[in-house]
């Protein structure tokens, strides 16, 4: 792993633990799963540090890395519940990253669920985090824009919290 790649790994670590996580019979599988998570979004960015902390920071502000969202364990309140007539509730969102379907196809759509399924979260994330920056290229800020862009707004409708956002991307880029 290059030494930009290690500083960006020791900038993940120290981001907040999701207050689930913190038990410190969980610390040493809490930061083997961080390790792994920025190690898959490292190898699906194929080395671009600006994708990679977009993508890292993105995930963070989704999740929070909770151990049990990257298991698809929702709870009834998250991962973009719907309930449909007959009354069964549906989880729309997948993952750290809380992945829509959006014109995936089923298999694809099948792969982002799952404790087995980093590898395949990772990469669409940061297939999209790409597709953001592509689509917002030219704007007066391209990261606050590329945040805008992941969450479905376009790259001028504000999004909730989307300072914090930046600020955490910011930090992992330092």
């Amino acid at each position: 792993m290059s030494a930009l790649a290690l500083l960006l790994l020791a900038a993940f670590l120290s981001l907040p633990v999701w207050k689930e996580d913190r038990a410190p019979e969980l610390a040493e599988a809490k930061r083997a799963q961080l390790e792994q998570i920025q190690r898959a979004v490292h190898r699906a960015a194929k080395g671009d540090r600006r994708v990679e902390a977009l993508t890292l920071a993105n995930g963070w502000h989704e999740s929070a890395y909770s151990l049990r969202i990257g298991r698809s364990e929702c709870q009834r309140f998250e991962c973009d519940p719907r309930k449909l007539r007959d009354g069964t509730l549906v989880h729309q969102a997948r993952g750290y990253w809380q992945l829509h379907r959006n014109g995936l196809k089923l298999e694809q759509w099948q792969a982002l669920h799952g404790p087995a399924s980093l590898d395949a979260q990772a990469t669409e994330a940061v297939k999209r985090v790409r597709a953001a920056l592509f689509m917002c290229r030219g704007e007066p800020d391209e990261v606050l824009a590329a945040f805008r862009s992941f969450s479905g707004r376009g790259c001028r409708s504000p999004l909730k919290g989307e300072a914090s956002r930046v600020e955490t991307y910011r930090k992992l880029m330092r």
